[in-house]
């Protein structure tokens, strides 16, 4: 993409509705395209229409159809684009987007105005901050926002305050249990070897769960050794699909999940070369490990929900046991260390309270 002038409209307003538009058309290249779309769906004709749109109100229609109409995952770039491109265009005060600084954007998030739940101002966050990323690498001015720090460099807490009553990752005590529930837990399924192995895969490499029930025997590789700074066994190695088509590899000690995943392996029945499935050798539909999670936890007293559960403790022990966050990021195949602290911070204070970390993590 060749460089653009940072405010080409010397106009606020203008200037920021035209980079929203950048960004947005980007993603038509980035982005994983829906399967049922993949013949049909014209990246650069999409991109164009987007650049083409007038003002807010068509952008957003335009993003709409194209979300409904081959890029489901498009919807979690575009609401916080537009939301908070709205917040720009109310303020009378501003003339110029060199304005938008760490505090102005944590205005806007600390407002809420709306009233928009902090599951979705975490999401808004970490989109409004990719936005400027993406300005700052695309401008030809070298002008650099540094969202998130102050104007002598330090790094800035999160403006969002969770109302969770619960944090929602297991602490080592209840991830112990939960492992230990695994094995004990009453299955219906006449072979439960299948869910004790996406649980655990999901516990040790930090899946999403579309991540887990998309993958396929294609992905999966053995190597001894992978790393001096892992121990010395073999590993499961995952080359995981991720979110718009971001790669990233996971290593997760056999011994870990060896018996589990020999029985699995023996009696799969799936279709499609794929890993996981259900009864009829489909792909699981999402809710299905989630809702299995919910059951098991149950079992043992937990009332903690969702597959990202696992992943949000598998993030927050590498922080414990002192991994850099550029790596867990990494590990978790984020696209800005920004999305991996808001999946750590609310366990900040209760890291204190770790005195011994699960040994395989």
């Amino acid at each position: 993409m060749t460089k653009i002038p940072l405010e080409p409209f010397k106009n606020a307003k203008a200037d920021l509705f035209f980079w929203v538009k950048q960004y947005l058309a980007s993603k038509m290249f980035s982005l994983q395209i829906d399967d049922e779309y993949a013949i049909s769906f014209n990246p650069a004709a999409n991109s164009e229409r987007i650049l083409a749109s007038g003002n807010d109100q068509e952008l957003n229609e335009t993003v709409k159809e194209i979300r409904k109409n081959g890029m489901k995952n498009y919807g979690v770039y575009y609401s916080g684009a537009l939301a908070f491109y709205r917040f720009v265009e109310a303020d009378k005060k501003i003339e110029s987007i060199k304005e938008i600084d760490t505090s102005y954007r944590d205005r806007y998030f600390t407002k809420n105005s709306t009233g928009l739940s902090p599951g979705t101002l975490k999401n808004y966050f970490v989109q409004v901050n990719s936005i400027f990323k993406f300005i700052e690498e695309q401008n030809e001015d070298g002008f650099k926002f540094s969202l998130g720090k102050t104007r002598s460099g330090r790094r800035t807490a999160v403006p969002i305050v969770d109302e969770e009553r619960n944090p929602s990752y297991l602490t080592p005590d209840e991830f112990k249990q939960f492992l230990d529930a695994l094995e004990t837990y009453p299955y219906l399924r006449e072979n439960p070897s299948q869910t004790r192995l996406m649980m655990k895969i999901a516990c040790f490499g930090g899946l999403r769960v579309d991540e887990l029930v998309s993958l396929k025997t294609e992905q999966f590789s053995f190597v001894q050794n992978p790393s001096p700074l892992l121990q010395n066994d073999t590993y499961l190695r995952i080359n995981v699909n991720g979110k718009a088509k971001k790669k990233r590899t996971v290593f997760i000690q056999m011994s870990l999940i060896q018996n589990d995943y020999d029985d699995h392996m023996k009696h799969r029945t799936c279709g499609n070369d794929l890993i996981f499935c259900n009864h009829y050798g489909e792909r699981y539909d999402n809710r299905s490990p989630n809702e299995q999670l919910v059951r098991i936890l149950k079992s043992i007293g937990i009332n903690k929900s969702g597959m990202h559960t696992l992943r949000r403790s598998y993030a927050t022990f590498l922080m414990a046991r002192e991994v850099d966050y550029a790596t867990i990021s990494e590990l978790l195949g984020h696209e800005s260390e920004d999305m991996t602290d808001l999946y750590v911070q609310i366990t900040k204070d209760g890291l204190r309270k770790i005195v011994k970390y699960w040994e395989n993590i």
